[in-house]
């Protein structure tokens, strides 16, 4: 019915979260009230936030994943910096590291073991993410018109799929040792997931 409000998450146990984001999305102008809404439902704070945050002690026997974890959390924070501040300098430094990260990306993506299933959670969450981006843009319009709350929202938003993609592997792939290659690919496509809206919006727009 236009002009109502969406009905509670969870209500139709047919429809996933996701979608049910972005049907709330359709009611929702701006981008903190989306967030708030989100975290506010308790399947999707556990799911998202609260399930893979217990789960991080199954990482400690994964002992490589914590070190791609750490460096790909690291290059992802220096990214929101240098677009949330606009600091030219912490640009730069983002892009001369770059190539140093990029190196880190292919060593881990195609010269370890199972790199058949790490491309395949590289690809798939970014995909994912390049699909988010564009049905943010098709909601929000031209990111030049955001807040700085907007652009926080929706970088917190854009990794969802990322983290439920993690979140399901064990699912997704059965093997012990190609889950591990699943989830390393998709923690090493998290920079990129972010800058996708590159792409996104060349598509868009």
């Amino acid at each position: 019915m236009v002009g109502s409000g969406p009905a509670d998450l969870g209500s139709n146990p047919r429809e996933t979260i996701f979608l049910e984001t972005i049907r709330r999305g359709l009611y929702l102008r701006n981008s903190e009230l989306i967030f708030n809404n989100l975290y506010s439902n308790n399947q999707f704070r556990e799911r998202v936030f609260i399930r893979p945050m217990l789960n991080m002690h199954t990482m400690e026997k994964e002992k490589q994943l914590p070190i791609v974890g750490f460096v790909t959390a690291a290059y992802t924070i220096l990214l929101l910096i240098s677009i949330m501040t606009g600091n030219d300098d912490i640009g730069e430094l983002w892009f001369g590291i770059f190539p140093i990260f990029l190196i880190f990306v292919i060593v881990n993506l195609l010269l370890r073991k199972e790199s058949a299933n790490a491309m395949s959670g590289f690809v798939l969450s970014i995909l994912l993410s390049l699909v988010t981006w564009i049905i943010i843009f098709g909601l929000f319009g031209d990111p030049w018109g955001w807040e700085e709350y907007d652009f926080f929202g929706m970088f917190a938003v854009i990794i969802i799929p990322a983290i439920l993609l993690y979140d399901s592997a064990d699912k997704i792939v059965k093997d012990a040792e190609k889950v591990k290659a699943y989830k390393r690919g998709i923690l090493i496509s998290i920079p990129f997931c972010i800058v996708s809206f590159v792409p996104a919006g060349m598509i868009y727009f």
